[in-house]
């Protein structure tokens, strides 16, 4: 199965943490695969959980064949919740 999340992380309820550690507010989990995105689908980064559990090689790049559908389910999954 798939599991979705959002971090609630909007600019004006949570302001921290500050700086460019900062991760995506929505998230996803298929498999081994974990996909961060933000609402707009601009930043997108993947990990391979099973390879690499403390999320340091994003793979968004190199398996865009992965991310891109994911990002597109995950983004799909954000709109369809009430606002």
């Amino acid at each position: 199965g798939v599991l979705y999340f959002e971090y609630g992380r909007n600019p004006t309820a949570f302001k921290y943490p500050r700086g460019r550690d900062r991760s995506p507010g929505l998230a996803l989990r298929s498999g081994s695969w974990k996909l961060l995105a933000d609402p707009a689908g601009e930043r997108v980064e993947l990990y391979d959980l099973d390879a690499d559990p403390r999320e340091t090689n994003d793979l968004a790049t190199q398996r865009s064949d992965i991310a891109a559908p994911l990002a597109q389910d995950l983004r799909r999954w954000w709109q369809s919740l009430p606002r």
